[in-house]
């Protein structure tokens, strides 16, 4: 799966946004389960923490930050949809 399909989610310990953003991270991965979600810790050494993301949390997605600090869900999920990760259509009645 390419990086561009890959939401990457900066957290650190000890932070209260982030631990909103992790329970976002559990309601994202139900209602989109095609996208892959990786959760990053960035006080790790290893980190690859892009030069956007000066703070936790932060959401970010084939390069670009699409979100910081308290996301909301609608917000996130109406930036996912845009690019085209909508839910499938299991009900046969369309979008």
């Amino acid at each position: 799966m390419s990086g561009s399909r890959v939401l990457r989610v900066f957290v650190t310990d000890g932070c209260p946004d982030c631990r909103h953003a992790l329970a976002l991270v559990r309601r994202l991965r139900w209602m989109r389960p095609q996208i892959r979600v990786e959760v990053v810790d960035m006080a790790r050494p290893d980190a690859d923490v892009p030069d956007g993301v000066v703070a936790a949390p932060g959401f970010v997605r084939g390069g670009r930050v699409l979100a910081r600090g308290e996301a909301g869900l609608l917000a996130l999920l109406a930036e996912l949809d845009a690019a085209g990760e909508r839910r499938p259509d299991t009900t046969g009645m369309g979008r």
